[in-house]
């Protein structure tokens, strides 16, 4: 997401020198975008408690739609003179996303939450670059869910 606000970003810059640049990068944006949106769509429904996920998905999906309606007003914010403007608002907006999923908890071979109290004890796990070793000692693990058989 990152290198896609960056790119997104320099798009207006390219276009003083190169309409094939611009056509390049903006190909690039469109392409992260889609493959973003998917990996981000399947991540989200696995923060939430399996009792209230649909209910979040449903609001999520919602927000969504609130961002389409919005964006042909960016767009507009630009005019023929100045197409910086929508570019750097939507570079700022995707780099905001970047920076919020990174606090987002780790779900990579964890249990999916069953309870809200298993998915509010999920914690980010932050590892500093020069060692291997948690940075935040507060972080928690999900409990392990006990298995029950019925005979």
């Amino acid at each position: 997401m990152s290198m896609t606000a960056v790119s997104i970003a320099v798009t207006p810059w390219l276009g003083l020198w190169s309409g094939t640049a611009v056509t390049i990068t903006t190909m690039f944006s469109k392409l992260t975008l889609s493959l973003t949106f998917g990996v981000i769509y399947t991540y989200s429904g696995e923060l939430f408690p399996t009792s209230t996920r649909h209910s979040w998905m449903a609001i999520l999906s919602t927000i969504g739609g609130v961002g389409s309606i919005i964006s042909p007003f960016v767009i507009q914010v630009g005019t023929s003179d100045n197409v910086f403007t929508p570019s750097y608002i939507t570079a700022a907006l995707i780099a905001l996303s970047s920076a919020t999923v990174m606090l987002l908890p780790e779900t990579k071979n964890k249990p999916l939450p069953q309870t809200v109290q298993q998915a509010t004890a999920m914690r980010r796990k932050f590892t500093c670059s020069c060692t291997t070793k948690p940075c935040n000692s507060e972080a928690t693990e999900i409990p392990k869910l006990q298995q029950t058989v019925s005979v």
